[in-house]
């Protein structure tokens, strides 16, 4: 409060050690979440974790998007968040996936795709480019 936080970023969260010699359980996890939720609307700020899945699971030979219920330790990523997003590098570029949002002022669930411009060093939305050439000439 003294210097102003609005926003707090714990990235990564795997590297959260707990007082407990055997990891962070499913227990653990739900109850760290909700000491940070409480926390945050006591104080006015938004925290966003940067929380990485078990592992990339493939189905039918393709990697599939992770979402909450994939990130390690507990379902309570998913139970407990408000906005679940995950940013996916796929072949094509990179998409955003937002497989939560509890409050429909906050946004919607789906996906955009979004391309990397090196001039600027920020990302777009990527968009369809229309083919008016006649190749038929």
């Amino acid at each position: 409060m003294r210097y102003g936080v609005r926003i707090l970023v714990i990235d990564p969260f795997n590297f959260i050690q707990s007082e407990q010699k055997t990891g962070l359980g499913t227990d653990v996890v739900s109850d760290m979440l909700t000491k940070v939720q409480l926390f945050a609307k006591q104080h006015g700020i938004l925290v966003f974790f940067v929380a990485h899945p078990t592992k990339p699971f493939v189905r039918d030979g393709k990697k599939n998007v992770c979402t909450g219920v994939d990130v390690s330790g507990s379902m309570a990523w998913f139970s407990k968040a408000d906005t679940g997003l995950t940013i996916y590098r796929s072949e094509s570029g990179v998409e955003i996936h937002n497989w939560k949002a509890r409050w429909g002022w906050q946004g919607k669930m789906g996906s955009v795709n979004m391309t990397f411009n090196p001039i600027n060093g920020r990302y777009a939305e990527a968009e369809e480019i229309e083919d008016n050439f006649d190749w038929d000439i």
